[in-house]
């Protein structure tokens, strides 16, 4: 999940949103499209593979808990339900992107209004329970690394998170280096 919002859709984004402007063509598409349309692709293909992962190993539950519920349990049915919801706001995403209206169609505003609305709010979803899905696992290996008992047992991948966190951070750098790059180029071909 972290690759494909972090990394993926914020790179797509981010290319529809200062590239727009420039005349720069791939393939004989403009470039801003030419690299949107495949990172949503990988990002959408990503997180699927991700969320149908996790169901499969949750037995294709939703974590549920009661009043009287541990903290854990309790963020983590928080999580899958917003994770779920923020999911749906992707496909939404993509079912618009299929459905669009041409250009010069008198619905496009309407089209470009919806589609940065329900895209910013998924991406702010996305983004703000992967960190706290990050702080949780966090704060669960600190609870036993000093020998408190809780009642779930860690993930199977938390070993592997400061490393996760190591590896998008670098990635998201050379995004960040890349889109950096671009704009410079889209800046000079214009004589800024």
């Amino acid at each position: 999940m972290m690759s494909a919002w972090w990394i993926f859709a914020s790179t797509a984004i981010l290319s529809a949103r200062y590239l727009k402007s420039t005349d720069s063509t791939c393939c004989t598409a403009p470039l801003w499209w030419a690299l949107h349309r495949p990172l949503m692709l990988l990002s959408f293909l990503c997180a699927s593979l991700a969320f149908f992962a996790i169901y499969y190993i949750a037995d294709w539950k939703v974590r549920t808990c009661t009043v009287a519920c541990t903290t854990d349990d309790y963020l983590g049915q928080l999580h899958s339900i917003i994770g779920t919801i923020t999911y749906a706001f992707m496909c939404f995403q993509i079912v618009l992107g299929v459905i669009r209206p041409s250009a010069n169609s008198p619905m496009r505003p309407c089209f470009n209004w919806l589609h940065w609305m329900v895209g910013t709010i998924a991406w702010i979803c996305a983004c703000a329970f992967i960190v706290s899905a990050l702080i949780c696992e966090y704060f669960h290996r600190f609870r036993h690394a000093i020998g408190e008992k809780s009642e779930t047992s860690s993930s199977s991948f938390s070993s592997f998170v400061p490393l996760l966190i190591v590896v998008n951070l670098l990635i998201a750098m050379a995004g960040i280096a890349i889109i950096t790059w671009m704009m410079l180029e889209a800046f000079q071909g214009y004589g800024f």
